[in-house]
């Protein structure tokens, strides 16, 4: 055997103890439940330092953040200091021109200037024009925070002039947020954000230029009007209605909810009126007619509402009738989604049409058959008998307008009574339209839209009922009374007949006898025994 090698069996791996990590598969390491709570605990312990190392840095970067602000506000200070000195000698000097002197303002051997009459020379003043006998304020046509700066009387030295001008230095910071500070008109107080970066500094010392070089700024515009026109109350009854408010509204995407109770009945009510017109006038009305057919209803719907101030400010304000008119408006896209969601689902049961057990073709085939001349009106499509009386419009103005007591019909029945034609001629589009989505042999979805083939299959029915009561009034008032009575007595309205061979009940059949003839037997037989 070589010297080097080993023994097959000593080539096998040593387990070796690997430095146990917290983070590591308790299934790994097949630890037990209390080294898994240590682990788990470790686990925590070192989360814990993470967030707390985080927290550190943070408040540290915060920290320099605040020195270089700290430092970037000194340095701004030093040059206002030194533009206000330099403006400040050049005035002075420029006075001295003026009074006939080429002496400086500030002599080295701290002599002060006199004037030619002898009298002590009263302040000079900053500014654009020159007043010895009234002090000027510097940014005087300024809206806001106007600073005076006064030159002294006997100036001795140039140590004086700086002194003067650090006596004027701008506010500290914590007056500048206040508001109050001796050279500055009280003013907002600026908010506490966070950001305070280059661009703040950067305004601060706009503003303070502007002030020293008598640069005009915009004044804010305060305006003493109501933000609000004025509302209807008890001390202004001669106002007709409040305004509509819009704050917070968007007049794009009305919704209801922005209402105030009494506009939102106001429309509710509004648009049943005008979905009755739809089902019972014309479900594809014009432009024209469906602003009348509008302004009608909310007409209508406040005077049943007693509201007449809601309807003068319909009239009035253009916002507010607007809002409405696209609330109202919405009715005619739920009345035709209605129609089409109860016709899709009623026509598979109403026709036969057996998605699980026919094919394809045999469901094209049917719906081929039942399009045809419309036969799916008839009561018997294969035979063609018994036109408008299928038992699918009884089934779908069921489902639309008389399925619960909050439905249109059922609030105002009188509207209903008996079933319009254009209700028949809309129960009759809408089947068409659903059959028409299975013509391939499987369901298709489409949007019932105004379109021009459901708004010309509209029309034709309409003018097939109208041709088909001037030729038979009678069966066409028969079909429409017919209609009604079932769908109102399947609704639960209907009064219930009294059968004529039901027997009535009374007192005797249960044994009990009436007090008259109780008294009549008593007198009858004469007092009893013992009295």
């Amino acid at each position: 055997m070589p010297r080097n090698s080993t023994p097959r069996n000593s080539q096998r791996r040593s387990p070796v103890c690997e430095p146990s990590s917290p983070l590591r598969s308790p299934r790994d390491r097949r630890a037990s439940p209390r080294r898994i709570a240590m682990d788990l605990n470790a686990a925590a312990e070192l989360m814990e330092k993470e967030r707390r190392k985080a927290i550190r840095v943070a408040s540290l970067e915060r920290r320099v953040a605040r020195e270089k602000e700290k430092e970037k506000d000194a340095e701004h200070r030093r040059e206002l200091d030194r533009i206000t000195a330099d403006h400040l000698n050049r005035s002075g000097s420029s006075n001295s021109v003026v009074n006939g002197t080429n002496q400086p303002r500030n002599s080295v051997d701290g002599g002060g200037e006199q004037l030619a009459n002898g009298q002590a020379q009263s302040e000079a003043i900053v500014g654009p024009q020159f007043n010895a006998s009234q002090p000027r304020t510097v940014g005087s046509n300024l809206p806001r925070r106007r600073t005076t700066l006064f030159i002294p009387s006997s100036p001795s030295s140039q140590q004086s002039s700086r002194a003067h001008s650090r006596s004027r230095t701008p506010p500290s910071r914590s007056q500048r947020r206040s508001g109050h500070h001796r050279d500055c008109t009280p003013r907002r107080s600026r908010s506490r954000s966070p950001q305070r970066g280059r661009s703040l500094v950067r305004s601060r010392s706009r503003s303070h230029h502007e002030r020293l070089t008598h640069t005009p700024t915009r004044s804010p515009s305060r305006s003493h009007s109501p933000h609000t026109p004025r509302r209807r109350t008890r001390e202004n009854p001669d106002v007709p209605f409040t305004p509509f408010k819009t704050k917070n509204i968007d007049p794009q995407t009305p919704r209801e909810r922005d209402l105030s109770p009494t506009s939102r009945s106001v429309m509710e009510l509004a648009g049943r009126f005008f979905r009755i017109r739809l089902a019972t006038i014309d479900i594809y009305p014009s432009d024209s007619e469906v602003v009348s057919w509008i302004k009608g209803s909310v007409h209508q719907a406040c005077t049943e509402k007693n509201a007449p101030r809601r309807y003068e400010r319909f009239n009035q304000d253009v916002v507010y009738s607007r809002y409405i008119f696209k609330l109202v408006k919405k009715k005619i896209g739920q009345l035709r989604n209605a129609m089409k969601d109860v016709s899709m689902s009623s026509i598979l049961d109403a026709y036969g049409l057996a998605v699980l057990t026919m094919t394809e073709q045999e469901i094209a085939n049917r719906v081929e058959f039942l399009l045809h001349n419309h036969g799916f009106a008839f009561e018997n499509p294969d035979n063609r008998t018994g036109l408008f009386r299928h038992p699918i419009f009884f089934t779908v103005a069921m489902g639309v307008w008389f399925k619960s007591s909050r439905k249109d019909a059922i609030k105002f029945s009188q509207s209903f009574n008996p079933i319009p034609l254009p209700m028949l001629a809309l129960i009759a589009t809408a089947v068409k339209f659903a059959l028409e989505c299975w013509v391939s042999g499987h369901k298709i979805s489409r949007d019932f839209e105004a379109d021009r083939e459901n708004i010309g299959a509209y029309r034709g029915f309409m003018s097939e009922l109208m041709e088909f009561k001037a030729k038979m009034p009678a069966v066409v008032a028969d079909i429409q009374y017919t209609l009604w009575r079932k769908i109102w007595a399947a609704s639960g309205y209907a009064p219930v007949a009294e059968a004529s061979n039901v027997r009535k009940f009374s007192d005797r059949d249960f044994g009990i006898v009436p007090q008259e003839e109780a008294s009549a037997h008593a007198e009858s037989n004469g007092p009893r025994v013992g009295e």
